[in-house]
């Protein structure tokens, strides 16, 4: 009790001593505040003293606050206060996509984290990173891995089959193999992928070239595989022995199909033709004339057996046996004082001069000439005729003989020019053969009206082969050049040698036609069509109106049904059907059309010579058009002028 009451006392007497003359001085010097020191360290965060008795603290770098004061007092104690700001590392969040890579944050997302991209699979890197940092900003490094899919180079090559990666050759296409025309497959895939590895799937598809067998048997031929049966090797044939070709090809191919074409060769027996004479003696074919047949021979009348071969066969040559039979004449007495003697065994004619052969025949001389036919002495007594070049045969003996009384037979050889036929046609071109189409004439060709030469011969020859020379006259039609101008109007060719002419905007068919043709002296026609210049008078807001319809009406019409209504009336201008209705006009209206607009109307009347006067109803687009005027005096024509859209035009033309 006393102590309390000690210490009351003195505290008065304190605040009695601070009243009453205070020295501050000496107040602060016996009551000086407590010093706390550096400010402690933050859980990663940094502190900085103020000197004011305080202390401010911030996050380290990558950090964020999560609890605690960012600024603390130091105490009366002498302590800084505790509860100091706590700090988390920035999270950079889920980390950014790659472009055909993949990353991993093995650390977690937070500062300074890294994460660590790869390339998905089948793919390698083309550019950025393949680490990424999670920044102090809390942002991820942005230069991500950029990958590529592996390339997996050209396709590999097919045992007789070709690929084709229509897709590309990079992971994961595909390429597709079809074996190679005339193959089939044995083993392999027809399709390969370009795996991960960068690498082509190495089962490829194999084939092997189609077998087209045995080469089927020829008529009367042989066919023989050299290079083997399978495509494309090709077999031969050859004809049996004695045998030619007839048709069908001597080699023929093993077709991609695995079949051997069918054109095969044909074979005919060879034909040794007619047996050939014999020294006085005939054969005659026991058969045929071709290989292996036979002729027979015999003497030929009052003659006898002397040498050779009664029978001989047709080769595989194709030729006869020569070992034919040789005759001999009977004795005769000579003739022209020849005397008969021995030589060799054999009686024969010794002859004078001036005769020859077996019984001394007295010499005809050179063959006389023929018509149009020349002869040559053969040595036998015969002469033979042959027609000159580009003649053939008419009457006559090609071979004469020599008589015994020393003149030739006189039925000799007379032959006739070939005849060519018909002139070939020429092209836009026309020939005349005047003198006849008979070798050696000529024919004259000349280009058809309108037309000019262009290749080929104005004169073509008739050969001695009784062929016409073929490099005709070619012509082509004149040209007219481009369509001359109209007055006030514009033509335009058409390329069938005609042109059509339109008149120019703002004017109407004057005169003249609107289609020319291009005439044959390459000239066009002078007839061309002439305009006059047209302007209008309009009327706005107003239409025509006449005392009386301007039509009849049909119902349950066609189209080609109004049309023949209003040809077989007389009064009618114009048909024209609506909803199964015809309505046939009459004059003065010429033109009638529906859903058109002003402008159009107005088109239409500017090409028509005839119209004068039109009327265009704005609502419902309907052109009239009349070949009045309206200082006509038409009774009942008026002039409304309380229809707005409506529109009257007045074409006056000079």
């Amino acid at each position: 009790m006393r102590l309390h009451c000690l210490v009351a006392v003195l505290v008065i007497l304190v605040f009695i001593d601070v009243g009453e003359g205070y020295d501050s001085r000496y107040y602060s010097q016996t009551r000086k505040a407590k010093d706390c020191g550096l400010p402690p360290p933050g859980i990663t965060s940094t502190g900085f003293a103020n000197g004011d008795n305080t202390a401010t603290y911030i996050c380290d770098e990558g950090h964020t606050p999560l609890s605690g004061k960012a600024e603390i007092s130091c105490l009366a104690s002498g302590l800084w206060e505790t509860d100091i700001l706590i700090c988390q590392p920035k999270d950079c969040g889920p980390l950014p996509p790659g472009t055909l890579s993949t990353g991993f944050a093995k650390g977690g997302t937070k500062f300074p984290n890294t994460a660590t991209y790869t390339c998905d699979e089948g793919h390698t890197p083309l550019s950025g990173n393949t680490e990424i940092f999670c920044l102090a900003s809390g942002q991820w490094l942005t230069n991500v891995l950029i990958c590529q899919p592996k390339d997996c180079g050209p396709l590999p090559p097919g045992t007789f089959s070709t690929g084709i990666a229509k897709g590309g050759t990079k992971f994961p296409n595909t390429a597709t193999y079809t074996c190679d025309e005339g193959h089939k497959r044995v083993s392999g895939n027809t399709e390969i992928f370009c795996m991960a590895s960068g690498q082509w799937q190495t089962n490829v598809l194999i084939c092997q070239p189609k077998d087209c067998g045995l080469p089927p048997p020829g008529i009367l031929s042989t066919g023989f595989a050299k290079g083997g049966t399978t495509f494309p090797n090709t077999a031969s044939y050859t004809c049996y022995v004695g045998h030619t070709p007839f048709s069908g090809k001597a080699e023929i191919l093993c077709l991609a199909s695995g079949l051997w074409e069918i054109d095969i060769l044909i074979c005919k027996p060879k034909d040794c033709g007619l047996p050939p004479p014999g020294v006085l003696s005939t054969g005659f074919a026991n058969g045929g004339t071709t290989f292996p047949y036979t002729a027979t021979y015999a003497c030929d009348e009052g003659h006898t057996p002397l040498s050779g071969k009664a029978e001989i066969s047709c080769l595989a040559s194709g030729l006869w046996e020569t070992d034919i039979l040789i005759c001999q004449n009977p004795i005769r007495d000579c003739q022209n004082g020849g005397n008969l003697v021995v030589e060799d065994g054999k009686l024969k004619c010794n002859c004078p001069p001036n005769t020859f052969g077996e019984f001394c025949t007295k010499d005809c001389g050179l063959p006389p000439p023929g018509i149009t036919s020349t002869g040559f002495a053969n040595g036998d007594n015969t002469a033979t005729y042959t027609c000159d070049e580009g003649h053939i045969p008419l009457s006559g003996k090609a071979e004469i003989s020599c008589l015994a009384s020393g003149l030739w037979e006189t039925d000799i050889l007379i032959c006739q020019p070939k005849d060519c036929g018909p002139l070939p046609p020429g092209t836009f071109s026309t020939g005349i053969a005047k003198g006849g189409t008979t070798f050696p004439n000529t024919a004259t060709y000349t280009c058809d009206e309108g037309h000019t030469p262009l290749s080929g011969n104005t004169e073509i020859f008739c050969l001695a082969s009784g062929q016409w020379l073929t490099n005709v006259l070619i012509c082509s039609a004149k040209d007219c050049g481009l369509p001359p101008p109209g007055i006030s109007s514009t033509g335009f060719a058409n390329g069938g040698n005609t042109a059509t002419y339109t008149c120019d905007e703002g004017h109407t068919p004057f005169s003249g036609k609107a289609e020319i043709s291009c005439l044959a002296s390459g000239l066009w026609e002078t007839d061309i069509l002439s305009c006059k210049q047209c302007k209008y008078n309009f009327i706005k807001d107003s239409y025509l109106k006449f005392n009386g319809d301007l039509y009849m009406e049909r119902r349950g019409s066609t189209k080609a049904q109004c049309d023949e209504e209003c040809r077989k009336d007389a009064r009618c201008t114009i048909g024209f059907l609506e909803d199964q209705y015809c309505y046939l006009y009459l004059k003065p209206l010429i033109f009638y059309s529906y859903g058109t607009d002003f402008n159009q109307c107005i088109a239409t009347c500017t090409q028509m010579s005839e119209c004068l006067l039109l009327d265009h109803a704005g609502d419902s687009g309907e052109c009239y058009i009349y070949n009045v005027t309206l200082n006509d005096d038409l009774i009942g024509l008026k002039i409304i002028d309380e229809s707005p859209g409506d529109s009257i035009a007045e074409k006056i033309c000079s």
